[in-house]
């Protein structure tokens, strides 16, 4: 019969060899910060959709000092022009593109959060009628250089961007029109 010594040290070098001992490094505070920041935006933003004002919501948070990438703000504003000389046809975006949707839901939350090439992506779940959604319906690209503020939208569901879909309608001749 073996000896009762061995019976710990064989334990130890089990739970070694399979990972139980090891540490978990800290979280990233970039990840927790990055989190926080889209979920005050959709928080706040959502409020926006229950408030009358004069233009849809997604126009509305393309004000100065947004939070918003300079590009992404040119690219949605040359969208809204494009769709304002359209005359008989549906032109350009043709829902909220920080909801991915006509319609909001009741309350947006924050998922998974992975680093990126100079980002952080951010999932973003509907919540409608009490159930959250298991699939995210936009992913937030987010950079904190000088201050927290939204590179991209990506849409899972149709595996495009914001910013390749507005560089698609803008130019539907192209190969990245095509689409």
């Amino acid at each position: 019969m073996p000896s009762i010594r061995w019976f710990r040290p064989c334990l130890t070098l089990l739970a070694v060899a399979t990972g139980c001992g090891r540490t978990v490094p800290p979280a990233d505070p970039g990840a927790a910060e990055a989190r926080r920041f889209v979920q005050e935006f959709y928080d706040r933003y959502r409020a926006e959709w229950d408030r009358p004002t004069g233009g849809a919501p997604w126009e509305l948070a393309l004000r100065p000092g947004a939070p918003f990438d300079s590009g992404l703000v040119a690219a949605l504003r040359a969208d809204s022009a494009m769709r304002a000389r359209a005359t008989d046809e549906v032109v350009g975006l043709d829902g909220d593109p920080f909801l991915d949707a006509q319609d909001p839901c009741a309350r947006y939350e924050t998922g998974a959060v992975e680093r990126g090439d100079g980002a952080w992506r951010v999932a973003v779940h509907q919540v409608c009628d009490g159930r959250r959604d298991p699939l995210p319906r936009v992913v937030a690209l987010v950079a904190p250089e000088g201050r927290w503020h939204f590179v991209d939208f990506e849409y899972p569901s149709r595996h495009e961007s914001l910013r390749a879909w507005i560089e698609a309608q803008q130019h539907p001749g192209t190969p990245e029109g095509s689409r």
